[in-house]
Formats: C-alpha cells, sequence, structure tokens
C-alpha cells in the first residue's frame, strides 16, 4: 500500500499487493522491487522497480542490481 508506512503494511498486501500499488507513487523515500506485472522494459520510477520482463513470451530476462552506487538494469535477451 504506498500510502502507509513499511512498518504499517497488512501482511496481505505484502503478499498480495494492493490495488493502489500501480496507481500511487510511494512518498516515503522507500523503493520496492517487483514482479509478477509484466513490463516491455525493466523501469524503476515512483518508487517502484518493475523487472518483471516475461522472459517466458519475450526471451529478455530482467533484474535489478542495488549497490552502494546505485541502481543497474541488467537483461539477457535470448530466444523467445
Amino acid at each position: 500500500d504506498p500510502g502507509r508506512p513499511m512498518a504499517d503494511q497488512t501482511p496481505e498486501a505484502l503478499i498480495w499487493g494492493h490495488r493502489n500499488f500501480l496507481r500511487r507513487p510511494r512518498t516515503d523515500g522507500l523503493w520496492l522491487a517487483h514482479g509478477h506485472t509484466i513490463v516491455d522494459r525493466a523501469q524503476a520510477q515512483n518508487g517502484r522497480i518493475a523487472v518483471d520482463t516475461g522472459a517466458w513470451r519475450s526471451g529478455r530476462l530482467s533484474a535489478a542490481w542495488l549497490d552502494g552506487t546505485g541502481l543497474s538494469i541488467l537483461e539477457s535477451v535470448g530466444p523467445a
């Protein structure tokens, strides 16, 4: 739930998501990495890092690499 601090999240929202997850940006400065919502290209915006590029269909497997220097998006392209 982008409207609640992480400490106040319900177990259901953490496991299954929340209806506002893709509709409202996070405003607490945290970034959440997620899959299960297919995007054309891995991306980071509005407090969300979306890495599910539908490898089973697109042949494009994506990942996010986070370290002390920031965020890098990694992508491997193979046969679809």
